[in-house]
Parts: structure tokens; sequence; C-alpha cells
């Protein structure tokens, strides 16, 4: 639930915390996000964003828990699912081959809780609302002390942003006391813990959302500045989960003052979905499902140059594709033989192939990544569906 001060006094507390907080990256401008959509009213506040079972969904923060699956063309809404839980702040949901993880850990009221939580849920319950069990994953941090606060500024144990990893959560604080993101590591499995500090990073504003894709060695943060204006920060070529010890480029979006990202997800690691809150401060923005083309920031380490690779003048480069997609089990490989690695969404390799032939017979359904490279070494990622 939100629990925001007025804007005013927002945007005064964060211009001056911002002043104070000028060593982070410069960021790079130019990138807009393409709004899909409106969402329905009951996505005012939405809090998060994902894939399963070969749709993208969101949900509300607080309450009863209710999943939204949207439409990629027209942000309308194309299933609800209802759980029987209730959640008091759920700001984030992420999820491994077998759990989908929610977040109850928003924390920006002026009283810090003492009941931060993460709820997980097998998703094969999930299909079926009525019959999905829960367990809990209860936390708090080193030097925390839930309590009363003089004000919003003074809390830096606020979270919206979380990925699974390996056997671990990792979250991403949004830190209204500095501006800055602390990412911390948690166990997967029920219990009572205190996260452990993973590093921290110099975001110089608000973070809201996280997506991850570990066979890319990528992680995208979204967020909000100290005018609520929408940035990403894309992390990549970093070693294991050292998230913050690689590249990275903090791009900020050109939507203007009062986008309130929540939520991201990508599929292909190029290509974005983000969600916005209503947003009232700043003139009366809804709340929309929005696009963001990451590929000029990003080919150049998705797609390495090979153009030193030699090519017989008579066999020229071919573009690698794939057919059909949908698919309801074999997929094709045009025009090359390739080897062809395949990835789940959580980033676990599911099958692999050597020819023009792709069997995905024995995989559930759902979207797939598919990491190509073909005898002269060009080199493609594409998405796949499995109906």
């Amino acid at each position: 639930m939100k629990r925001l001060l007025s804007v005013f006094a927002i945007a005064l507390t964060m211009c001056l915390l911002l002043t104070s907080s000028q060593s982070g990256e410069t960021p790079k401008l130019g990138f807009s996000a393409v709004v899909v959509g409106v969402l329905d009213t009951e996505l005012d506040g939405t809090s998060s964003l994902f894939y399963w079972n070969g749709e993208l969904w969101s949900c509300g923060d607080h309450g009863k828990l209710k999943l939204f699956a949207l439409d990629t063309v027209s942000a309308e809404v194309k299933e609800t699912l209802t759980i029987p839980a209730r959640v008091n702040d759920m700001e984030e949901v992420t999820q491994d081959e077998e759990y989908l993880y929610f977040g109850d850990f928003g924390n920006n009221s002026s009283v810090q809780r003492d009941d931060l939580c993460i709820l997980r849920c097998r998703k094969s319950e999930l299909s079926d609302g009525d019959s999905c069990h829960f367990d809990t994953i209860l936390f708090t941090y080193p030097g925390y002390q839930p309590g009363p606060l003089e004000g919003i500024a003074e809390t830096d144990f606020d979270c919206e942003a979380m990925i699974a990893a390996g056997d671990s959560l990792y979250l991403f604080t949004k830190q209204w006391g500095s501006f800055k993101t602390d990412c911390y590591a948690l166990p997967k499995t029920p219990g009572s813990y205190t996260a452990v500090p993973h590093g921290t990073l110099n975001a110089e504003g608000l973070v809201t959302g996280a997506c991850y894709r570990p066979e890319m060695r990528l992680l995208v943060l979204c967020g909000y500045n100290s005018v609520v204006q929408p940035f990403v920060y894309v992390l990549y070529d970093f070693e294991g989960t050292d998230f913050f010890g690689g590249q990275r480029e903090k791009l900020l979006l050109t939507n203007g003052m009062g986008t309130q990202t929540e939520g991201i997800a990508t599929l292909d690691g190029e290509h974005y979905y983000l969600t916005n809150e209503h947003f009232t401060g700043l003139g009366n923005r809804p709340a929309q499902l929005l696009s963001l083309d990451l590929t000029d920031c990003l080919h150049d380490y998705l797609h390495p140059d090979t153009s030193h690779v030699a090519i017989s003048a008579t066999s020229p480069r071919q573009t690698l594709a794939l057919y059909p997609n949908p698919t309801s089990g074999v997929v094709y490989i045009s025009g090359v033989e390739a080897h062809a690695s395949v990835y789940d969404m959580q980033g676990h390799l599911v099958a692999q192939s050597v020819g023009k032939r792709i069997d995905l017979s024995a995989q559930p359904k759902g979207a797939y990544f598919v990491s190509l490279t073909d005898k002269n070494g060009t080199k493609m990622c594409r998405t796949i569906v499995k109906r």
C-alpha cells in the first residue's frame, strides 16, 4: 500500500537528497518507453510485472491477492486469478522453476514494519487459486529497528525489487534516505532470517522493480527520480551474482514527470514491459503498461561483432529465424543449421540441439529464450512460445 507524503514534500526532500549524492552513473538520455495502453482501475496500484504460463501478469499491492494477465497489444485484462491470501504491502513477484515468490516487504509508512515477509507458492498449485498453499519466509535487515519514524526520508529499509538466483532470493532496497539501493540475500526456503548484505549501488533514485536473465548475465532495475521521472539501470557482464561488479548503464527515460514505474519484465533481454502506477501528484497520469526497446543499448553486448570470422563467398550470412512460433512442439531453424540452447524464463537450460530442428515436445507450455549460433559464428537470440 502506498503511504506517500504529498508530492511537493516528496519532491523537496528528494531534491535535497539528490544534491548531496552525485557520485552515481551519468545517465544516458534519449530512451523512451512507448505507452501500450491504460490499465484497468483494479491495477491503479500495480506493483509488479512478470511472465508466467505464457502470459504477462501484474497485480495490486495490498488486500486480497489478485493476478491479472495483460494483453501486450492493448493492455486489457485477458484473465484474472484470485488467490486466498492477503498482503500488507506486496511490491514484487519473482520466480524459479518450481515456485512464485510474492514480496510483502513494502515499508514506506511512518512506522517501520515488524512483519516483513515473502510468500512462496508452488506454480503447480497456482492455476487453481482456491487450492494454493503459501509458505512464509520471514526476515529482517541487519541493524533494523521497527517502530515510528519522524519522516519517510529516514528509512533505507523500504523494498520493491527482488529476483531469484540459484538457491537465494536477492532484494534491492528503495532507500528514501540515501537514494542508493542495497542488495541483500535470503534463502528461498521457509524460515526466519536476517538478510545478508550483497553490495550497494548509487542509483540516485528509488528502485522499484527488477528482472534478471542469468544466462545473459543481465539484470535490469527500474525506478524513478526526484521528480518522479522513470529510469532503468542496466547491469551486465558480471560474474555469478556480483550484480554491481560488471558493466552498467543508467538510462533516464523521456516519459515525463509522474511516470511512477513499478514493475518490469522481459523475455529476450532486449525488449521490456513496464507498468506505472496511477499518479495524481503532477497532473493525473493513469496506470499504464509500457514497452521499452533496449536493443540499441545492449546490441554490442548481446550480439558481439563476428565480422572477423571468415565467410565463404558462396555461403553468404543468413538470418536465423524460428518457425512456427507459437509452436505445439517442434521448431525449425530457417536457412542454415545452428547450435541451439533453449532456456526457460528462470534461465535454466532445458534443451539443446544441432541442425535445423529443435524439439520442445517434452517442455511445458510457456515462453522460452533460444540462443542460436551458426557454423560461421553468427549469434542471435530469439523468443519462442509453446502453446
